[in-house]
């Protein structure tokens, strides 16, 4: 079960960061451009 959940919260935490990241950049980017 620890390696289950180990695996899953690595997985889950770079997600959620990288999704916010990414919605980021595009708001970023996007203002730029416009």
């Amino acid at each position: 079960g620890g390696i289950k959940e180990s695996g899953k919260a690595l997985v889950v935490e770079p997600g959620a960061a990288a999704f916010a990241r990414c919605l980021g950049c595009t708001r970023v980017g996007y203002n730029r451009q416009d």
